[in-house]
């Protein structure tokens, strides 16, 4: 014989109800673009070797964060760099060191809505 349900059943159902709804709706895949092709300047002359800002372009949603990985021309990691998204998914990197003549940029993201990874070989032209 089937009982009707609990008292416990209905306050978990309506928990939830309300709990679900400030889950945001994903609209699609993660996306992710490194927008730096070139680097022709330094940033921060004081400082040793090449800096750059690096920009990422995303569909996360604010706060949500990309990690930075840039790689020397013999493919060796120089340094890790993590940053957050604004409200336009927009992610900038700060005066990140780069190696020269080349350097590897290669992004990786994380969010609610998935993973994505983008990776461009750069020109570093300024002079350290």
């Amino acid at each position: 014989m089937m009982g009707k349900p609990g008292l416990a059943a209905i306050v978990v159902v309506l928990s939830c109800a309300a709990a679900c709804e400030d889950v945001p709706e994903c609209t699609g895949p993660v996306t992710l673009a490194i927008e730096t092709s070139q680097i022709t300047g330094d940033v921060d002359p004081v400082a040793a070797g090449v800096q750059a800002d690096v920009e990422v372009q995303t569909s996360l949603r604010e706060g949500e964060t990309v990690e930075l990985e840039v790689f020397g021309p013999d493919a060796r990691l120089v340094d890790t760099y993590e940053a957050a998204a604004d409200s336009a998914g927009l992610v900038v990197f700060d005066a990140i060191s780069v190696t020269t003549p080349t350097a590897t940029l290669r992004a990786r993201a994380s969010g609610l809505c998935g993973l994505a990874m983008d990776q461009v070989v750069v020109a570093v032209t300024a002079a350290e």
